[in-house]
């Protein structure tokens, strides 16, 4: 409702955060195009044999710390990529 009210800017940005890989689909189904998607990187590494989960040292530790990041995903190019990869 409020994209139809006259004084709405076009050019409106958006700005969601969070790890649910939802929000994607979220982002897509809006159809809004300036609408980015703010993610903290994470690192899944299996568990290795003999050692405990939390028995990391302390090379280890700092390197998964520093492997920390962000992720910025511009929905708009996303989404004419999967134009151009369904056409």
């Amino acid at each position: 409702r409020e994209k139809m009210q006259p004084n709405y800017p076009p050019n409106m940005r958006h700005c969601i955060y969070g790890n649910d890989a939802d929000l994607i689909m979220l982002a897509l189904a809006s159809h809004e195009p300036h609408f980015v998607l703010l993610r903290q990187k994470e690192s899944y590494q299996p568990p290795r044999r003999g050692r405990g989960p939390s028995t990391l040292n302390k090379a280890e530790a700092q390197e998964k710390e520093k492997s920390k990041g962000w992720q910025l995903l511009h929905v708009s190019i996303l989404r004419d990529y999967l134009h151009l990869e369904l056409q």
